[in-house]
């Protein structure tokens, strides 16, 4: 028999046929506490072994984008619950109140950022917004998590009283599950023992809506001087930032310049990670990205980290646990230096490190990164650490970059799925596939590009991407998600992969 799952919002249906006819429609049903359902079906007509069978959508709601990612053809015999199908909201709004009453604008609201572990892909949502929802009153930004199969809104960073942080927060960072926040604040009443002054790392856990402070030394000393740019591995555990501080490291570092440092949790440990190999004192860094096992983490840095770096120009580097030499990864395709390109030898460029830890994202002007990139604008390229080779991914299906900056910011992040195989970014450009200035997502192995917004007129902010590339969340300033007049931050369902409540 054949038979699967289907998943979707409560009370929406969606039309099945096989092989074009046997039409079987679904409806998603209703449980208290969720907004989202998972539901066993079959086709009522058995079918003989041997038979071949071919499994489409022929109606999806309005607003809606469905998708058969697993057992959609095949022979018979079928494996029992083999088939998997999903609808969700096309563009889901992620910036709104619990109640669905309360809305932040996209200019109200910055930075968000997906997880969601397996059966759970871009289930969680963090943001930052001076939102009047949650228990926030609007006077400083505070820090989001939405929980989207129960419709939750929460506004976590938050004294332990419940009261809002009394500072701005930004940054939000989520662990791969989803379960995890780490963000930077200037809230001094976030925990009892805050009492340095100076912007600060800290962590939220779901699980026990408690907050710890990341930005600190041995037995628990305060830092010395500001902490910012975290980034999460899969479960939580290990914290990647930025600090000018002097005092959370061992390792010492030249006057005010900002390092990179590795915090484990579990442990009680901070380490510095960028350190000159030849004073053996924290040489500078900033923006890190660590992999889902923490084991790599890929960094910017303007100072002289290797022995063979000689263009004075800003670089990418990449530490790998257990290995005390850097890797300088910001290189041409021929591992030549880069020319400068259009941009400042200074330009401050955040890199993006796979969950694999096999590939890095990031952005350059250079004209000399890969052949036949002659458009002399900013441009996103992946580096294969395993291949130890870089790809242009701004291009078209001919392979022709683009023609405007992508992304639209200088240095802006770029989002990359776990296995490296889609990059999202915002762009300027007009022959991507996308209107100038929305998002789009490139497949690093077929080339193709999948439009992810298509806002004319509008302003579009960073994007982050989830595991598999199911999910892409964005701010912009168009309406697009038809239940609520508001725009803000959107999380688009693009359909190559499982989506929030799927099972494996």
């Amino acid at each position: 028999m054949l038979n699967g799952i289907f998943s979707g919002p409560a009370g929406t249906s969606i039309t099945l046929q096989n092989n074009g006819k046997s039409d079987l429609i679904l409806t998603a049903k209703k449980e208290t506490g969720k907004v989202f359902s998972n539901n066993t079906f079959n086709f009522a007509t058995p079918f003989p072994d041997g038979i071949k069978y071919n499994v489409t959508i022929k109606k999806t709601p309005v607003g809606q984008t469905g998708s058969i990612y697993s057992g959609g053809e095949g022979t018979m015999p079928q494996m029992v619950n083999n088939l998997r199908v999903c609808s969700d909201y096309t563009y889901d709004l992620m910036s709104r109140s619990s109640d669905d009453k309360t809305f932040s604008t996209f200019y109200e609201s910055t930075d968000p950022a997906v997880g969601g572990g397996l059966g759970e892909e871009g289930r969680y949502v963090a943001f930052v917004s001076n939102a009047t929802f949650a228990g926030s009153t609007g006077k400083h930004r505070q820090i989001f998590w939405r929980d989207r199969n129960a419709g939750i809104t929460k506004l976590i960073s938050a004294a332990p009283t419940g009261e809002e942080g009394n500072g701005d927060s930004f940054f939000p960072a989520i662990s791969g599950d989803g379960k995890t926040v780490a963000f930077e604040s200037y809230s001094s009443n976030l925990v009892p023992s805050d009492k340095n002054g100076v912007r600060d790392i800290f962590v939220w856990h779901s699980a026990t809506n408690k907050i710890e402070t990341v930005s600190i030394g041995a037995n628990g000393v305060e830092e010395d001087a500001e902490s910012y740019e975290p980034s999460v591995s899969g479960d939580g555990n290990l914290i990647a930032f930025t600090s000018t501080a002097s005092n959370i490291s061992v390792v010492k570092k030249d006057i005010s310049n900002n390092n990179v440092f590795l915090r484990d949790l579990q442990k009680d440990t901070t380490i510095m990670i960028s350190i000159d190999p030849k004073t053996r004192k924290g040489g500078g860094g900033s923006k890190p990205s660590i992999s889902t096992d923490g084991t790599r983490i890929a960094f910017y840095s303007t100072a002289t980290l290797v022995s063979d770096d000689s263009n004075g120009y800003w670089d990418i580097y990449l530490w790998e646990k257990n290995n005390p030499k850097l890797k300088r990864v910001s290189l041409t395709n021929d591992h030549k230096e880069r020319n400068q390109g259009s941009e400042s030898s200074n330009r401050i460029v955040a890199p993006a490190i796979s969950g694999n830890g096999q590939f890095i994202a990031f952005t350059t002007t250079a004209s000399n990164m890969v052949t036949g990139d002659n458009n002399n604008l900013q441009d996103v390229f992946v580096y294969n650490i395993g291949k130890d080779s870089v790809v242009i991914a701004s291009i078209n299906a001919a392979g022709k970059p683009g023609d405007a900056d992508s992304p639209i910011e200088q240095g802006e992040k770029i989002a990359i799925t776990s296995d490296g195989k889609w990059v999202a970014f915002s762009t300027k450009a007009t022959n991507l596939g996308v209107p100038a200035s929305n998002i789009v997502m490139h497949n690093m192995k077929s080339g193709e590009n999948k439009v992810v917004s298509s806002v004319v007129g509008s302003s579009v902010g960073r994007p982050s991407i989830s595991q598999s590339g199911s999910y892409v969340v964005f701010g912009i300033g168009g309406k697009l998600d038809s239940r609520f007049q508001s725009s803000g931050i959107f999380a688009n369902y693009t359909g190559v992969g499982p989506c929030r409540s799927c099972p494996e």
